[in-house]
């Protein structure tokens, strides 16, 4: 499908960062509705409900993830809730790609693969936030820890191009955010054109 929404010229993929209930799976498949490619990244986790491998994850063994990682196959990874995640360097390189990302893996990107995406923030209220999760949680236990992690983790996070922060944000306002920063609006970025 052709999309009427096209990536800046300096752009070659499209990063979604986010705390877990930021909605960066829902802005990932309006993207994919539009005709960007989805960059499936490599997981040690087991597969949720309804998942299934090469559609959204590759379900691999620990021992993949670490091959990838030792073959320099892997352009970044990191392990979350005691699982780990890997993107391979053709997913990576892929055509209009689209990946949801967090913070320690976009610190193993090089500065020219960084300059090379356009990142996408998704700051979220955390009590509509939280909500969301509280429909996913299946172990309190561990949703409690991932949500500690991830509060260090976004902690003055800064490296992205453009903050949505509209919980009912649509893939319109998304791109006339993205056109206001290419057209010269000030905002926080710290990667840019």
């Amino acid at each position: 499908m052709e999309s009427k929404f096209t990536l800046p010229p300096n752009k070659k993929r499209i990063l979604i960062c986010g705390r877990s209930g930021s909605g960066k799976t829902h802005l990932l498949n309006l993207l994919l509705q539009n005709g960007f490619n989805r960059c499936r990244s490599c997981t040690s986790r087991k597969p949720r409900i309804g998942e299934e491998s090469s559609e959204e994850y590759y379900f691999v063994s620990e021992q993949k993830v670490f091959d990838l990682i030792r073959e320099d196959e892997a352009i970044c990874y990191t392990q979350l809730g005691g699982n780990w995640y890997a993107l391979e360097r053709k997913e990576f390189n892929k055509d209009k790609a689209v990946f949801c990302i967090i913070p320690s893996a976009i610190n193993l990107l090089s500065l020219k693969q960084i300059k090379e995406s356009l990142i996408i923030y998704l700051d979220v209220p955390d009590e509509l936030r939280l909500e969301r999760l509280k429909e996913r949680v299946t172990n309190k236990e561990n949703a409690l820890a991932r949500e500690q992690k991830e509060a260090e983790e976004f902690f003055g996070f800064k490296c992205y191009d453009v903050c949505i922060d509209d919980p009912l944000f649509t893939l319109d306002s998304v791109f006339d955010r993205i056109k206001k920063k290419n057209d010269g609006e000030s905002s926080p970025f710290l990667f840019g054109s």
